[in-house]
C-alpha cells in the first residue's frame, strides 16, 4: 500500500492498515500518517460512529517505541476544547494508561491529571455561560474517566464537585449526565464515601455533593416512574399524523408507493416547493421513480451540478449496465471527507440501504463504496450486502478482524470469516 492508500484506509478504519504494518519491513513510512490520525476525530459523526481508539492503538503497537505517539496525543489532548474530539483523544489516552510499560502508563496518567486540573480551574474562573456549559461536559467525561480507572477517585471528584457547586453559578440540575453515570454505574458510590475520612473543610463540600446527588437520585426515580406511566408511542403517532396531514395538503404520500403516478413536471416543481415537508416527500418520490424521464433529467443536472446526490441516487435506482462506468467514475471523483452532510454520505447511505429499495447493485459499486466510506455504519451495512451476495474476497474477510468498527469485527467472528495468521 502506498501512503495515500494507507491514509484513506486508516480514515475509513479498514483492517488492511494493521495487516500492512505487520507484513511490511519499512513501517516507518506510515508513521507520520498515524501521528496525523491520532490528532483527528476520525469520524464523520462520533456520536453515531463511536471512536476508533482500539483501532489506532493496535496500529501504534506495531511500533517498538510508542513514546512519540503518546506525546503527540498528549499535546493535542491538553489543548483541545472540541467535545467529541476530546472523547476520541481521552479514550485513546486511557489505553496508554493501561499499557504494560510503566513509563508510558505514568506519562499518560499525568496528562489526564493536568487536563482535569485545567478544566477545573477554567470552571472556577469563567463567567461566560456558554463556556461553562461546554466545560461541564468536558469535566464530566474526565471525571468519569478517573472513576473508571480507579473507583477511589470518587473521593476527589465528590469534593471537587461540592466545591464547584459552592463557589460557582452551577446549581441543582447541572452535571446530571455525570450524576447519571454515578447513579447507574456503581451502586456502592455512597458506601465508598462513607468509608473515607475527611477534613472539616472537605466534609463541607462532600455534604454539598451528597445533597445534589440525592436530589438527582430522587428526581431520577420520579422520572422513571413518569416514563413508565406515559404512553409515549401515542404522542409519536399523533406527531406523525399531524405531519402527514400537513404534507397531504400539497401532495399525497401515496405517490411514494407509486412514484410514477405523479406527472413528471409536477414532481420537478415540488422539489422546489417552499414547504420543506413537501420537498422531503418529493425527494423520496424522485429517488424511487423509474423511467428515462428521470434518468435524462438526472444526467443533465449532474453535468451542471456534480454535487447532486439526489440525481445520482435516482440513477442508481434506474441502474443499467451501460451506466456502470459513468457511476464508478462519479464515485471515484466525488470529494470524501468527514463532513457527514456532504454529497458522498448521502450517496453511500443510499447504496448501503439499496436492498431495502429492492435494488441489486453490481459488485463493483458495492466494493468501491465499502473502500471509500468514512461512515462506519454505512460501511457495515455494505459489508453485509457483499457477504450475503457472495462478493467478499478472502482478503476482505481477513481484514474485518482488525477493523475500526467493533460491529464488523463481531460480524466476522459470528460468520467465521476467513482469517490468515499474520
Amino acid at each position: 500500500m502506498n501512503k495515500n492508500e494507507f491514509k484513506q484506509a486508516m480514515m475509513a478504519g479498514l483492517g488492511r492498515c494493521y495487516i500492512t504494518l505487520k507484513k511490511e519491513k519499512d513501517i516507518n513510512q506510515y508513521k507520520d500518517i498515524i501521528l496525523w490520525g491520532i490528532k483527528q476525530e476520525l469520524a464523520c459523526n462520533t456520536q453515531d460512529d463511536g471512536t476508533m481508539e482500539n483501532y489506532m492503538y493496535n496500529l501504534i503497537n506495531c511500533y517498538p517505541d510508542k513514546t512519540e505517539f503518546l506525546r503527540t496525543l498528549i499535546s493535542e489532548f491538553l489543548v483541545t476544547q472540541d467535545e467529541w474530539k476530546l472523547v476520541h483523544l481521552l479514550n485513546l489516552l486511557i489505553l496508554f494508561i493501561k499499557d504494560d510499560n510503566d513509563l508510558i502508563k505514568e506519562e499518560a496518567k499525568i496528562a489526564l491529571y493536568q487536563k482535569y486540573d485545567k478544566i477545573f480551574e477554567d470552571i472556577m474562573n469563567t463567567k461566560d455561560l456558554d463556556k461553562l456549559n461546554s466545560y461541564e461536559y468536558i469535566y464530566s467525561i474526565l471525571a468519569i474517566a478517573f472513576i473508571n480507572i480507579d473507583k477511589n477517585y470518587i473521593r476527589k471528584i465528590a469534593i471537587d464537585l461540592g466545591y464547584i457547586f459552592y463557589n460557582t453559578s452551577f446549581k441543582k440540575g447541572d452535571f446530571n449526565w455525570l450524576f447519571e453515570d454515578l447513579f447507574y454505574g456503581d451502586e456502592n458510590i455512597l458506601n465508598l464515601l462513607k468509608n473515607q475520612k475527611f477534613t472539616l473543610q472537605e466534609t463541607k463540600f462532600i455534604k454539598i455533593f451528597l445533597s445534589n446527588y440525592h436530589d438527582y437520585a430522587d428526581n431520577e426515580t420520579n422520572l422513571i416512574e413518569s416514563i413508565n406511566n406515559n404512553n409515549s408511542s401515542n404522542n409519536k403517532d399523533k406527531l406523525l399524523e399531524k405531519r402527514n396531514q400537513n404534507v397531504n395538503k400539497y401532495i399525497s404520500t401515496e405517490y411514494i408507493k407509486n412514484p410514477n403516478d405523479i406527472p413528471f413536471d409536477e414532481l420537478i416543481n415540488l422539489l422546489n416547493h417552499e414547504n420543506h415537508e413537501v420537498r422531503f416527500v418529493a425527494e423520496k418520490i424522485f429517488e424511487k421513480r423509474k423511467g428515462m424521464d428521470i434518468v435524462n433529467y438526472s444526467l443533465d443536472i449532474l453535468n451542471k451540478d456534480f454535487d447532486n446526490s439526489l440525481c445520482f441516487n435516482a440513477l442508481l435506482n434506474n441502474y443499467n449496465k451501460v451506466d456502470l462506468n459513468y457511476l464508478l467514475s462519479y464515485l471515484k471523483n466525488m470529494k470524501i471527507d468527514y463532513d457527514e452532510n456532504t454529497n458522498w454520505h448521502n450517496i453511500i447511505y443510499y447504496i448501503s440501504i439499496s436492498n431495502k429499495n429492492n435494488l441489486k447493485l453490481p459488485k463493483e459499486i458495492l466494493l468501491l463504496s465499502y473502500n471509500f466510506s468514512l461512515c462506519r455504519n454505512c460501511r457495515f451495512r455494505i459489508l453485509k450486502l457483499l457477504h450475503k451476495r457472495g462478493f467478499l474476497t478472502k482478503e476482505i474477510e481477513n481484514e474485518c478482524y482488525y477493523d475500526g468498527n467493533l460491529d464488523i469485527i463481531n460480524y466476522a467472528k459470528e460468520n467465521k470469516f476467513n482469517k490468515i495468521d499474520l
